[in-house]
């Protein structure tokens, strides 16, 4: 699931329901942890790209800074990644909370991100409109349908070779 789905939210959601399903507790972390090392690539690669894209722009064009090109979801997924690395080290949690507490707070804040996906879903579901697809054309369908493709053939090849290994 973390290697073909595209949307970080919808692997959480379709890991909690193998989860719940098959009474696998692994799968939503496993589903997650392939999916976060996938957007941690993301650090890097989309200002490599925004660079590159601005890059050979000629005059009269302004340049952004580099801030400005990274979407503010990776610089907030690099924070909460640093809060729980760093949360995670020692027997205190910032010198502050014990084992227990940080665990207590790590699952109180993940049952309110179950809520912030359910919200997320209803409203990626409330801004779709098949009229204002349709009215895209052929060509969007086309790139998205082959990433999509390319994404499923490179998953399923990876679960071929790997799986085994887990």
């Amino acid at each position: 699931m973390g290697t073909a789905i595209h949307d970080t939210s919808q692997v959480a959601g379709a890991g909690l329901m193998y989860q719940q399903q098959f009474n696998a507790p692994a799968a939503l972390d496993t589903a997650e942890v392939t999916k976060l090392i996938r957007n941690l690539f993301m650090v890097g690669v989309i200002p490599l790209l925004a660079i590159l894209y601005h890059r050979g722009k000629g005059e009269g064009v302004v340049q952004q800074r580099w801030y400005k090109m990274v979407p503010l979801f990776v610089l907030g997924f690099v924070a909460m990644t640093l809060v729980r690395t760093i949360g995670d080290m020692g027997d205190h949690a910032y010198g502050v909370f014990d084992a227990d507490t940080w665990h207590q707070i790590i699952d109180q804040t993940k049952g309110f991100a179950k809520w912030c996906l359910m919200l997320a879903m209803a409203a990626v579901g409330l801004g779709t409109s098949l009229k204002r697809i349709i009215k895209m054309g052929l060509r969007p369908f086309a790139v998205g349908f082959g990433a999509a493709a390319l994404v499923g053939v490179v998953s399923f090849l990876l679960t071929r070779w790997f799986g085994p290994m887990i």
